[in-house]
């Protein structure tokens, strides 16, 4: 299948050689424009598969053709173009949509790369399966090999850390609990200069207010009762290495002004001494609350919160992007079969199907314990329906109810339309994801989606 491909950019001479280039690379229909309003009109009105953008142009600015695109072709993808000097306009664009950002002059043979990987061009040509497919979106694919996902709404997270995890900037990872934000900590410190330092993570929560300074911070000799020698705090372990600081919304106001200090001077000091010691380490955070909301209902510090928020990213729940489901019922009954000692062979696919009917919302963990029971109860060595806790399998047949939770009974017609909406709500419009969830081919969804444009046409 022919991609269509469109480049715009003022540069005629430039939009004309990356035009000559991507014809003679593959089977690919380019458009070029180079008026940015004509552009703007055109990703709005036809269908692509790749725009290739130019951020600073005359007339209408390519973060607004950019927007326009997300708004209107989910399943496209955007590469945008900008100058050297505009790293923070690359890094707004990657966090409205765009699949990466090449600086200019622009290296053709680093564009083309991105351009196999976007379309999902194996050296061949020929298409590569879900999790294939999804690590070649990825530069640095080994920083996320423990996190399992081919959610498109994922990789976009995971392309944007790409981008800023090298920075010293501090981090705010967002996300109900459950969604595997420490995981995205590791990922950000992995893809850092500081990988090779130690990792140190801090649940905030199960610090007592009276002994935060001591546990974060250590104490000498005498410095409390019971201090019998110098204790190193969580700080001093993380060296020059990644503190991650969880659940950073349940610290008290009164610490928050501590914690604001010690990131503002970048020292702190040890409890019961008077020299202040170096912050090495870079903080990340992550909390299940808005902590924007929190902020504005004063229970936590917007000094601290502007502090801390120079970069931030949000976890999406299991709910929204349940074509990971399959994939993390398999890993867990792998790894959990293992180390359980249970014969595990397989997983029924009856199972699965069931599994992605459920919304989770204990989220990915919910899942593993989900899996760690059925594992557990399970002597065949094959997972089914039935492996399941029965509390579960009660609760599962609940959230199946007809009435879709509405109160009254609706059509099979509506049911499945309803479903669809949903799936590709939480695929981000990935018709091609889908309908694997789907578990129907593209074509058949295809279909059904055109019967209901023209079902709701006058």
């Amino acid at each position: 299948m022919t991609a269509r491909v469109l480049l715009v950019d003022d540069e005629a001479d430039l939009l004309e050689s990356l035009r000559l280039l991507l014809l003679q690379e593959g089977p690919f229909e380019v458009h070029a424009e180079s008026d940015s309003r004509v552009a703007l009109r055109r990703v709005g009105e036809e269908p692509w598969d790749l725009v290739v953008l130019d951020l600073n142009m005359p007339g209408v600015h390519g973060l607004e053709v950019l927007d326009e695109l997300s708004r209107s072709q989910p399943l496209a993808e955007c590469i945008v173009l900008t100058a050297v000097q505009d790293p923070a306009m690359a890094v707004q664009a990657l966090k409205m949509g765009a699949f990466d950002y090449l600086t200019k002059p622009v290296d053709k043979k680093k564009l083309l790369g991105l351009v196999r990987r976007v379309l999902h061009l194996d050296s061949g040509g020929g298409a590569c399966d879900a999790r294939e497919a999804f690590r070649k979106r990825l530069e640095h694919p080994e920083a996320f090999a423990d996190i399992v996902t081919v959610s498109p709404k994922m990789a976009q997270i995971f392309r944007y850390l790409e981008r800023v995890a090298p920075t010293e900037e501090s981090v705010v990872i967002s996300g109900p609990s459950g969604t595997g934000k420490e995981l995205i900590a590791r990922a950000i410190h992995r893809l850092s200069p500081r990988r090779n330092g130690p990792f140190v993570g801090v649940n905030i929560a199960a610090i007592p207010p009276s002994l935060f300074a001591s546990e974060l911070f250590g104490h000498a000799a005498g410095a409390f009762s019971g201090a019998q020698g110098r204790r190193r705090g969580f700080a001093e372990e993380a060296a020059e290495g990644t503190l991650f600081l969880d659940e950073i919304g349940e610290l008290d106001q009164g610490l928050q002004v501590q914690l604001l200090r010690v990131l503002q001077e970048r020292e702190y000091f040890v409890v019961g001494e008077t020299t202040p010691t170096p912050l090495r380490a870079r903080v990340v955070v992550a909390s299940n609350r808005d902590l924007e909301e929190e902020t504005g209902s004063g229970r936590f510090r917007a000094d601290l919160f502007y502090r801390l928020n120079a970069t931030s990213v949000h976890v999406p729940p299991l709910a929204k992007r349940p074509e990971d489901i399959p994939h993390l019922v398999n890993h867990f009954a792998r790894t959990l079969s293992a180390r359980y000692g249970k014969p595990i062979r397989s997983v029924d696919p009856r199972l699965v199907k069931l599994l992605c009917q459920y919304p989770f919302p204990g989220n990915v963990r919910e899942l593993q314990n989900v899996i760690r029971e059925a594992v557990l109860a399970e002597d065949t060595g094959v997972l089914r329906p039935s492996s399941l806790p029965e509390a579960y399998r009660h609760k599962i047949g609940r959230d199946r109810s007809l009435t879709h939770g509405r109160g009254e009974l609706v059509t099979l017609a509506e049911l499945e339309r309803e479903h669809i909406q949903r799936v590709l709500q939480s695929t981000g419009g990935n018709v091609t994801q889908a309908a694997k969830v789907l578990g129907i081919s593209r074509a058949t969804l295809g279909r059904r989606l055109r019967e209901w444009r023209r079902a709701a046409s006058p």
